[in-house]
This record gives C-alpha cells, sequence and structure tokens, in this order.
C-alpha cells in the first residue's frame, strides 16, 4: 500500500525507491519540464526516455494536464536529485492508480489539491498514457 498524501509530503521518497518504470517516468518528467523552461520541444527527449513517440506524445498530455490542474507550478528536481518532490510524487502516483484502474482512489488522493475538472482532465490523460504503454 501507498503511503497516504500527508506522508509522501513529509518525507519525500528517495528516487531508488522507485521501480524502473517509474524512474525513467521520472527522468522523462525532470527532462521535459527543463527543457519547457529553456524554450526547447521535449519530444525528442521525451521519446528515448519513454521508448515510442505514442507514449512520449500521451505524457507531455499527461504533464500538459498536471501544470494546468496544479494550483502553482509543478515543483520539479534536477535530474542528479536523489529524491522526489511532493509533485514529482503526486504525479507518479496518479499514473499508477490509473495503472490500477483506481479513479475512487486518484479522486481522494487529489481532491484536496486539484479542482473536479482538473482532476478529471488529469484521470483521462493518465489513463490515455497508461493504454500507450500497454498495461491496460
Amino acid at each position: 500500500m501507498r503511503p497516504s498524501l500527508p506522508a509522501t509530503l513529509a518525507c519525500p521518497r528517495p528516487t531508488e525507491s522507485l521501480h524502473p518504470g517509474a524512474h525513467r517516468m521520472l527522468m522523462a518528467l525532470r527532462s521535459a519540464a527543463a527543457l519547457h523552461e529553456r524554450g526547447h520541444d521535449p519530444m525528442e527527449r521525451t521519446t528515448r526516455w519513454l521508448g515510442s513517440e505514442r507514449r512520449a506524445a500521451a505524457f507531455l498530455v499527461l504533464l500538459a494536464n498536471a501544470g494546468a490542474a496544479w494550483p502553482d507550478p509543478i515543483a520539479v528536481h534536477r535530474m542528479c536529485c536523489p529524491r522526489l518532490t511532493p509533485d514529482e510524487g503526486l504525479i507518479l502516483d496518479c499514473i499508477a492508480l490509473a495503472a490500477c484502474e483506481d479513479q475512487p482512489r486518484f479522486d481522494r488522493h487529489t481532491h484536496e489539491m486539484l479542482g473536479s475538472d482538473g482532476r478529471e482532465a488529469l484521470w483521462r490523460a493518465a489513463c490515455r498514457f497508461v493504454a500507450c504503454c500497454g498495461k491496460r
């Protein structure tokens, strides 16, 4: 069972505890954020991290939905940081819950932070990304 959201915020997870697939998603997230910040297109690098253009496109849509739904800019560490930010952890948790098809838990996990429209858009984007990964 995953820790509760307050526990995740109080004690950020180390990146070494991530499953290899989640670690690739984290690196894709950090890379996309860094490239976006510099005004560069993150598609090529995201494709390298995730293994296909289809997955990369769905992942970037998920990140765009997260960015639109988040009340503040999404906090992302540099590539070398050994810990997750709470935002990185929440995005990875959202993907994991979509992979488990557990929308009620997703809603409980995100309802305090995200409005219903943003939460629904993020859920749909996470499900589309998971479908591109062949997990459904």
